[in-house]
């Protein structure tokens, strides 16, 4: 009898192609994608507007829209409640939903009056961007204790252990000063073909390393591989291998990418990332 276990025990591209990820042993467990726009609906707001941030003195009703919905006020006990119910709701709407997400807006529009303004001071900034990471998991926290301390919501109805997602992105890449609810899973998001700057590599690998110590069972990293829309041949195998390797070593285990692809150029690449996300110890140059 022979059984393996892969590195990653999520493996997944952006666009999902059906024959290329069977046939690749590609699978999805998590949902972690932006989500705050659905849960901080319209009707939300007009059953509670002070969950709405205010940004320069102006609160405008939300559109469902997760580019333009400025973030919620992340310090109000109100959002947290709204935000819990929505993960309770969906587990018992999904008795084998393994995770809900709360990842933050695609925006950086976050409240700007004095309980958020004190939230954040005095203002740390990291890769020159405000540092916001304690404020959203501090509230990704709160919201966790009620989902799971409180509500018990904290396996599928099979046993599979649940999780509230959240991305690590942009102004909340940094790694956290407080510690994590271990049911958080953090999602760090990093253009690794980056790597190829050595200041940038130290600084990400020991980001990876700070997450994964931050409380959290599992940690998930997404990426951004893309091919197409480059107009030129975006080739970085070197950096491919390092960073599967330091993430897995530090114990990741779920990968995401976006991979839209120009399948002559980038199908060697997908191929390798796929044949590595199985198993990380193995020889990329023999592979490639």
């Amino acid at each position: 009898p022979w059984r393996g276990r892969p590195s990653f025990v999520e493996r997944r591209f952006s666009p999902h192609l059906t024959d290329y990820a069977r046939r690749n042993r590609h699978n999805r467990m998590y949902a972690f994608n932006h989500n705050l726009a659905k849960v901080f609906d319209p009707d939300a707001y007009e059953q509670d507007p002070e969950r709405f941030a205010e940004v320069n003195g102006r609160r405008n009703a939300p559109k469902s829209h997760r580019a333009t919905d400025p973030q919620p006020d992340f310090t109000y006990e109100g959002s947290v409640e709204l935000a819990a119910r929505a993960a309770l709701d969906f587990f018992e709407e999904h008795p084998q939903a393994r995770s809900f997400s709360l990842s933050i807006n695609d925006n950086v529009l976050f409240d700007t009056r004095a309980r958020t303004e004190a939230a954040v001071t005095p203002l740390r900034f990291f890769r020159r961007r405000p540092d916001y990471t304690d404020l959203v998991f501090g509230f990704m926290n709160r919201v966790a204790e009620r989902v799971f301390d409180q509500g018990g919501a904290w396996t599928t109805v099979s046993g599979e252990k649940r999780y509230l997602t959240a991305l690590a992105y942009y102004w909340t890449e940094p790694a956290p000063s407080i510690r994590i609810h271990p049911r958080v899973m953090p999602v760090l998001t990093s253009d690794r073909a980056q790597w190829h700057d050595s200041d940038y590599r130290s600084e990400d690998e020991a980001l990876i390393r700070e997450w994964t110590r931050s409380g959290a069972e599992r940690v998930a990293t997404w990426d951004y591989y893309f091919g197409a829309p480059y107009l030129y041949p975006r080739q970085f195998n070197e950096w491919i291998d390092a960073s599967l390797k330091t993430l897995s070593d530090a114990g990741v285990e779920v990968f995401f990418t976006q991979l839209p692809a120009f399948w002559g150029l980038d199908g060697a690449k997908a191929w390798l990332v796929s044949e590595l996300l199985w198993d990380a110890d193995q020889d990329a140059g023999k592979l490639l």
